[in-house]
């Protein structure tokens, strides 16, 4: 059976797959046409070797952002290895670090999941041109929030144009960040800095400073931009406030992201019907298709 996975969390992800018990291989994108190099630098995260973390450290004493940091002690470890120019290439592309990340993911579950690659063509992740009714996935969600349909229309299948267009003239898409501004901003500022600490991604005495920055914040966007910095990017940023939000804790992210608990079966079709009775063999953990006889069973075997 083969899974193609686009941007899914990571390791739970692997960890979900791993546990259905029939997956034999998983595709993704990249840049990259060499999946042994992916691998190669896959395997480098994944041990942390002992030259790696040291070329690692002198690179975060510079004071640069830890994705700068871990790209210039990759490049540094991997010298005798590869050409600089030509692992700086494959670093420097978003696609090719996700796929790193999956290729990551499946040795953090031990899986003998085959990874396969599709090379990506076109515009890259961030680019906002359209070539040939083909963009990123950055420039359909700016198109989005532009409420910008007749290029929509020109970029999307028509099944999800269709969807999407129809949800859209509803007012129930799309949704963003800034919507949630009053509740995270009242979700920082409530909690203590030790509360703070408590949710993942913040580290290093960023509960101070995010607790000072939330009290004199007006906007989520102010908000965001006194907390970026080298150390902490945009993003890093805005997984924080997502999971200030949804409450989100290190202990929980830490207990779950390699051990699903479940699997939900949100819908399937006549292949996956025939699919769902090998899973129901071959899974080790539970099959949740109705999620109220499932709680029911629960609480009667307790």
């Amino acid at each position: 059976m083969q899974l193609q996975v686009q941007s899914f969390l990571r390791k739970g992800v692997f960890g979900l797959l791993n546990s259905m018990g029939i997956i034999d291989d998983v595709s993704f994108g990249a840049r990259c046409d060499n999946l042994e190099v992916l691998k190669r630098v896959a395997n480098i995260l994944y041990l942390e070797p002992n030259d790696y973390k040291a070329f690692l450290q002198s690179e975060l004493k510079k004071g640069v952002s830890y994705p700068v940091a871990r790209s210039n002690a990759l490049k540094t470890f991997l010298k005798r290895e590869f050409d600089a120019k030509y692992i700086t290439e494959v670093l420097l592309d978003s696609n090719n670090i996700l796929a790193i990340e999956y290729l990551k993911a499946l040795l953090c579950n031990n899986s003998l999941i085959e990874p396969h690659l599709i090379v990506r063509k076109g515009e890259d992740y961030n680019s906002l041109n359209v070539v040939d009714n083909v963009c990123s996935s950055t420039a359909i969600r700016k198109f989005l929030e532009n409420h910008d349909i007749a290029t929509l229309s020109t970029v999307m299948p028509t099944t999800c144009f269709e969807r999407l267009s129809g949800q859209l003239a509803e007012g129930r898409v799309p949704m963003q960040l800034k919507h949630f501004e009053k509740e995270i901003l009242f979700s920082l500022r409530k909690c203590t800095p030790e509360e703070l600490f408590a949710y993942a991604d913040v580290t290093e005495g960023l509960e101070n400073v995010l607790k000072k920055c939330s009290n004199e914040a007006f906007e989520l966007e102010e908000l965001i931009e006194s907390l970026k910095s080298k150390r902490y990017t945009r993003t890093r940023i805005q997984r924080i406030l997502l999971h200030s939000l949804l409450g989100i804790t290190k202990d929980e992210v830490c207990n779950y992201k390699y051990n699903p608990q479940y699997i939900r079966v949100l819908g399937y079709t006549k292949v996956g019907e025939k699919l769902l009775s090998l899973l129901h063999n071959k899974a080790n953990i539970p099959i949740v298709t109705s999620v109220s006889k499932y709680l029911k069973t629960a609480n009667d075997t307790r």
